[in-house]
């Protein structure tokens, strides 16, 4: 192994295969692209990853962990209460943050949500371990708000959110994805609506 810091370069990768993904998409990225962007010698990215995949891998990872901080943090900011309503501004607080954070982050958000599918099987387990999370995190908060989420409501919205984000990003609309919260809202409401249990009539 060559000399040098390998958990230094191992950051200084990640940080290049975003920008080379993001500027050349997912068949454009090469070691020797990644390893320029990153100021190493080709050979030298080798000691850090078996491969571009791996790299990729350990970029979405990241990610998430930022995201998922993101969210947590923009729930805390809010005062906590129950109810359907609380629930309703709780997830307002989490994608408002994640959108929030994406449109400060142009080059991560067309790396990770628009070239995931490219990656192959990698990307694929990623982005369908990432969306099977979110959904059930809202199967748990909506229940903790006093109502059950239907589990195909909850896959619904998060695969609806997520395809409502990739495709702004995918057109160059990055910087305006804090502005898709009210249409986000739009379509949580009208999903739940639509798989509400029917109304129970009174007793004659």
């Amino acid at each position: 192994m060559h000399s040098g810091n390998v958990g230094r370069d191992r950051e200084a990768l990640r940080e290049a295969m975003v920008g080379v993904v993001a500027e050349h998409g997912w068949p454009g990225t090469s070691v020797g692209r990644v390893a320029h962007g990153a100021g190493l010698d080709p050979a030298r990215f080798y000691d850090c990853y078996r491969s571009l995949e791996e790299c990729y891998g350990a970029v979405y990872d990241r990610m998430l962990v930022r995201v998922v901080r993101t969210a947590k943090r923009a729930v805390a900011s809010r005062e906590l209460t129950v109810g359907l309503d609380a629930w309703e501004r709780q997830l307002d607080a989490i994608l408002g943050g994640v959108l929030a954070f994406f449109a400060l982050e142009p080059a991560l958000a067309r790396t990770c949500l628009v070239e995931v599918h490219a990656v192959g099987p990698v990307g694929r387990r990623r982005r369908d371990a990432a969306l099977g999370a979110f959904a059930s995190y809202l199967e748990g908060m909506r229940l903790t708000h006093g109502a059950p989420l239907p589990p195909l409501a909850a896959e619904m919205i998060a695969l609806g959110t997520a395809e409502l984000i990739r495709s702004r990003v995918a057109r160059g609309e990055t910087d305006d994805l804090p502005e898709l919260l009210a249409e986000l809202r739009l379509l949580w409401q009208t999903t739940v609506e639509r798989h509400a249990p029917p109304a129970v009539a009174p007793a004659a």
